[in-house]
């Protein structure tokens, strides 16, 4: 198995805070795993995208071509890595930022992630709405993991533990 994966969205939106879970957890489930972030100097408001890479084998190189998975949070990363996605692979759009997105030969799953995060109770936490669907749809991490590390890594606080299970929980129903 060797699965890839693009996120991007512009500085602020989470999406190097979401590349470095979906590693974390690709790595809970003993695979190997490469993380590269990309990011303009001034970061938020600026370009944002991050790739991972994850295999039951090691890694030979962590770039690719074309990915089987583009998660895309706004429209100038959706028109700038929109082609990017292999045939019969997954375009994750944003619909709040994203209107009429279309890619021959490739599925496109989209949510509204502005309303999601808003119903999770945390503007901020759309991101975390796009883990739990990302990681439901694709089911190349378990759900558990998932879920554990998103504990770990953003759940020192009580009070941002209970908004990340919520919006955990949208995104992964969201996928259903």
């Amino acid at each position: 198995m060797e699965k890839s994966y693009l996120f991007a969205g512009s500085g602020g939106q989470g999406v190097q805070t979401l590349g470095v879970l979906v590693a974390h957890a690709s790595n809970e489930e003993g695979h190997f795993t490469t993380f590269l972030p990309a990011y303009g100097g001034e970061m938020r408001g600026g370009t944002s995208n991050c790739t991972i890479k994850m295999a039951d084998e090691e890694i030979g190189s962590p770039e690719e071509k074309l990915y089987d998975n583009v998660i895309v949070l706004n429209k100038p990363s959706y028109d700038r890595f929109k082609g990017r996605v292999k045939k019969g692979g997954n375009l994750f759009i944003n619909t709040a930022l994203i209107e009429d997105a279309q890619a021959d030969g490739v599925n496109i799953i989209s949510i509204n992630l502005s309303e999601a995060a808003k119903e999770a109770g945390s503007d901020k936490a759309l991101n975390i709405v796009m883990y739990g669907l990302v990681l439901a749809h694709t089911k190349d991490i378990s759900l558990e993991n998932a879920e554990k590390v998103l504990n770990d890594k953003l759940g020192k606080k009580e009070q941002f533990r209970a908004v990340n299970k919520k919006a955990f929980d949208i995104g992964v129903n969201a996928s259903k």
